[in-house]
């Protein structure tokens, strides 16, 4: 039960982190547009 939820907050997190890093990536590319 515990590993199931380590592994769900782990999914979450890297979940996050791919979003925040696609984010990112679609931010830079629109300045590179406006630039």
């Amino acid at each position: 039960m515990e590993y199931e939820i380590m592994l769900l907050c782990n999914t979450l997190g890297i979940g996050i982190v791919v979003m925040i890093i696609l984010y990112h990536l679609i931010g830079t590319k629109a300045d590179k547009k406006t630039y």
